[in-house]
């Protein structure tokens, strides 16, 4: 029964703060700059991309994601499907939409967000296509 109390807290301030990370990642490959994008995870992050071996470290997450873009990211639009909060993490469950060259493409994805530096952060980043 406390699973209502918890959604609603996530609903509120929390998703707020949970929002503006997402947009600032959208920005970053909007602008293409790997560095602001990096600053969406946590120091010890990983992520777990699809045909690719794990990735971790935010110093590790630079290089990949500066790669990606150059290779025709070009444009992010996440959307948010579900917050189950968990303890001191919350794990996001959503869809995102991207632009890769002239071609678009539908992803779903799990983030497990962690608080670092008074920040919600993407602790955990996994994601694959919906084709």
């Amino acid at each position: 029964m406390t699973e209502g109390p918890k959604r609603a807290m996530v609903a509120g301030e929390i998703a707020a703060a949970m929002k503006r990370t997402n947009d600032i990642a959208c920005r970053a490959v909007a602008e293409q700059n790997a560095d602001m994008l990096a600053d969406v995870y946590t120091s010890e992050a990983r992520i777990l991309p699809p045909g690719h071996a794990a990735v971790s470290g935010r110093e590790s997450i630079i290089p990949f994601w500066a790669a990606v873009m150059e290779s025709g990211l070009t444009a992010l639009t996440l959307t948010t499907v579900d917050v189950i909060p968990g303890g001191d993490y919350l794990t996001e469950v959503g869809e995102a939409q991207l632009t890769l060259g002239t071609e678009q493409a539908a992803v779903k994805y799990v983030v497990l967000w962690k608080q670092e530096d008074g920040a919600w952060k993407w602790h955990v980043d996994i994601w694959n296509s919906n084709a």
